[in-house]
């Protein structure tokens, strides 16, 4: 799930955005698909705290 929806599609987003989108998967969910996408490399972290937006490599 997480690849297709970081293909192209978006430049930034932020983890309001994916629980918009699936609005079955919890915060917690989402922050952990987020995190192993980071350590992946495929996205990049931009800021932090409630600013926080996430950048396809």
């Amino acid at each position: 799930m997480s690849d297709a929806l970081f293909g192209y599609i978006f430049i930034f987003i932020i983890n309001r955005d994916i629980m918009m989108l699936c609005p079955d998967l919890s915060q917690r969910t989402v922050e952990r698909a987020l995190k192993d996408l980071q350590d992946h490399q495929k996205i990049s972290q931009v800021g932090a705290g409630r600013s926080t937006k996430y950048i396809n490599r």
